[in-house]
Parts: structure tokens; C-alpha cells; sequence
């Protein structure tokens, strides 16, 4: 009958959206997972504080303890660089302020990317979401640590530029 056939061809079409959406966002999955295990699971508090070794004293780092985010970072970064930079960290978005300045320092980074392409930081920030009043942030640039605390969260869809205004 008709409604079978319906049926089928929905549910077909479902199990194949669920599998692929899963393949190819399973390294950030994966992470969101290990998260929940390692904190509510459990019931414990991860590391919000850190201190930058000597080795990296000279590179440019992102670190968020809390969510066990370590990454390079790539300043100064236009718009029709972004895709390849975030290959090799994070990138801080160009005409926004640096670390010491007046304004706001946009970094952007992967939350989920596809599993087949280049880079070790496809899911960097796969569990930002994860943060919350207090927790820690710390950027190395110019050989100085800057330490900035988070104070609330807000969710912005890809079309809001505000948050690339200086204020």
C-alpha cells in the first residue's frame, strides 16, 4: 500500500540521516561522551586552572582547562583564511583586539568538522557549551599569559556580526 511505502522510504531516509550524522561527527560525540563520564557521571570537577611549561613559553596557546582545550593559535586571520587556518588551531579573527586591548578578541575554532579533513583540531571547541560563571580561560601571546574568566554564555547565530563590534 501507499502508506507503506511511505513509511519505509521515511524511515530509510532517517536511519541513513542518524548513521551519516553520526559518522561524521563522531570525534566531537566521542568527546561530548567522555566529557559526561569524566564529570556528571562521575560526579567530579575538572581542572579550571593552569600553568603554561617553559616548552611553549614562546607560542601563541588557547587553553580552557575546564573543557581540556589546548590549542595554537593563528592571529590576525581574514575571513577567506579562516577554513585553512583552523587546520592548525584557532584562529583569532583580524581587526579584533589582542590580548592586553580594548574590545572584544574574537578566536573561532571548530565545534565539529568532517571527520575526512585535514587538521588535529576538527572539534576544539566541541564542548563550549560546557562552560559556565568562573571558569577559566587563558590565552599566551607575546610571551605573557592573559587570564580571563567567563561571565556568561550567549548563543549568536552565524549571521549576528555584533559580537565582531569593538566595545
Amino acid at each position: 500500500s501507499v502508506f507503506k511505502t511511505i513509511f519505509r522510504f521515511i524511515s530509510t531516509f532517517l536511519l541513513i540521516f542518524i548513521l551519516a550524522y553520526s559518522i561524521i561527527n563522531a570525534p566531537a560525540i566521542a568527546l561530548k561522551i567522555q566529557y559526561f563520564f569524566k564529570t556528571e557521571f562521575q560526579n567530579k570537577k575538572l581542572e579550571t586552572s593552569f600553568k603554561f611549561p617553559v616548552a611553549i613559553a614562546n607560542k601563541s596557546r588557547l587553553v580552557i582547562p575546564k573543557i581540556g582545550t589546548n590549542a595554537p593559535i593563528t592571529w590576525d586571520v581574514s575571513e577567506d583564511q579562516t577554513t585553512e587556518k583552523l587546520q592548525d588551531g584557532v584562529a583569532h579573527y583580524k581587526g579584533t583586539a589582542l590580548p592586553g586591548q580594548q574590545g572584544n578578541i574574537v578566536i573561532t575554532g571548530h565545534s565539529s568538522y568532517y571527520i575526512w579533513a585535514p587538521g588535529s583540531y576538527k572539534n576544539v571547541f566541541a564542548l563550549l557549551n560546557n562552560l559556565s560563571g568562573g571558569d577559566k580561560i587563558y590565552i599566551l601571546y607575546n610571551q605573557s599569559k592573559f587570564t580571563y574568566e567567563v561571565t556568561n554564555k550567549k548563543t549568536v547565530s552565524p549571521d549576528d556580526l555584533s559580537v565582531l563590534e569593538q566595545t
